[in-house]
């Protein structure tokens, strides 16, 4: 993971952050990180994770934490300074000695620092421990006669030993920055993110997608690791037990084309979650996305079903009138979307919703049942995209 460091005006400083990725049982690799100093003041390197962290099993993990370290002015104490930033301190014989090390996960690192009042921040992706063998994998220098800071990698490669300018804010992957060295035997092949176990899918949203019939289409946010996660998609209707209906998506969407929004009466609910897989299929999300559902839509009868009849005029019909106790009313609506059919008393009050639902275009008839009104006089109000059309009618016992 990559370090934010002071500068001083020509006194070269070289400490060495020495980072593991570990397991719990095996050394999976190191990151060792050489720092040149030219700032000769101290300065506070902090260092956080960004989001998502794995452990040496490519597994979700949450006991890696955020440091800091305050580098001193002038310190030159290098080349074998081991400890870094806070995390959690372990012993590794593997490597021959006792040393305790700091360590940290697989993921998405963030570098910081206040550098003359303004914080300077980039990020690592440090999700390969494949590196090629080095004394130090990235090394980092602050200012060096020019208010910047640069990078290159670590090994001895010849090279003519290219410094990189780091760019505020910009993310830097560990394989990347070893594709200077093609004398390493390093490749800029991006590492194989398939046994990464990937986050819990989000912001799970359901509209209404096709011609007709029209269907539910379900859209979500992709989880990490983006490059190699898949989606299975689970359904249930009220009362009954969730199936899965879908499974191995690559993408993060999905048209349930057998569910027809029309054709499934006004008291039906479907309810949809997804569950990411990792891309080699051996590890699920620790949970699903939020649940979303959908209603069927209701007791008016399309009239005109034709796709290609799209009416222009937004209207409302009722007949007979005056009435006793049934009427029939009659709508059109030229743009498919939210539709409320309600009828009032004379002093305003709501005294029944017709409808309230997702309908298409097109021509509707329904009775409204007046037994258990009393007589008097009602008016009757549509509404759809923005517009409103209101009918008054006569109840007559």
């Amino acid at each position: 993971m990559e370090n934010i460091f002071a500068h001083l005006k020509r006194a070269v400083l070289i400490f060495v952050l020495t980072l593991s990725i570990i397991s719990a049982d095996e050394l999976a690799t190191k990151l060792e990180i050489w720092v040149y100093n030219y700032k000769n003041s101290s300065i506070t390197i902090t260092d956080s994770t960004f989001n998502t962290t794995w452990d040496n099993n490519k597994n979700l993990t949450s006991i890696f934490q955020n440091g800091s370290i305050t580098v001193e002015a002038n310190y030159h104490e290098g080349p074998r300074y081991k400890y870094g930033f806070d995390y959690v301190f372990t012993s590794h014989p593997h490597l021959g000695d006792s040393t305790v090390y700091d360590t940290l996960g697989y993921g998405l690192y963030k570098i910081s620092t206040i550098w003359d009042t303004f914080e300077r921040y980039f990020y690592l992706d440090i999700r390969d421990g494949n590196l090629p063998a080095s004394p130090v994998d990235i090394k980092l220098k602050f200012g060096d006669g020019s208010d910047q800071w640069e990078y290159k990698h670590g090994a001895s490669c010849n090279d003519t030993a290219f410094w990189h300018t780091i760019t505020n804010g910009n993310i830097y992957t560990i394989w990347d920055i070893w594709d200077d060295c093609v004398e390493a035997g390093w490749t800029s092949d991006s590492p194989d993110m398939s046994p990464f176990q990937p986050i819990d899918p989000t912001n799970l949203s359901i509209s209404i997608a096709g011609v007709y019939p029209k269907h539910p289409l379900l859209t979500w946010e992709r989880s990490e690791p983006v490059e190699s996660a898949k989606y299975n998609v689970w359904r249930k209707e009220e009362q009954s037990q969730w199936h899965e209906i879908a499974s191995n998506l690559t993408t993060n969407s999905y048209l349930d084309e057998e569910v027809d929004i029309f054709g499934m009466g006004p008291q039906s609910t479907f309810y949809y979650k997804v569950r990411a897989v990792s891309g080699d299929g051996t590890k699920e999300s620790n949970g699903y996305s939020n649940t979303e559902s959908i209603m069927g839509v209701g007791p008016a009868e399309r009239i005109n079903i034709s796709s290609q009849v799209i009416p222009n005029d937004f209207s409302l019909t009722t007949f007979p009138n005056p009435f006793n106790p049934t009427i029939k009313i009659a709508y059109t609506i030229p743009k498919e979307g939210k539709v409320s059919l309600l009828v009032y008393d004379i002093v305003g009050r709501g005294v029944s919703t017709l409808v309230s639902e997702y309908q298409l275009e097109g021509n509707y008839i329904m009775n409204w049942d007046a037994e258990d009104f009393p007589s008097g006089i009602y008016y009757i109000r549509l509404e759809n995209a923005g517009s409103g059309i209101t009918r008054k009618v006569l109840l007559v016992r």
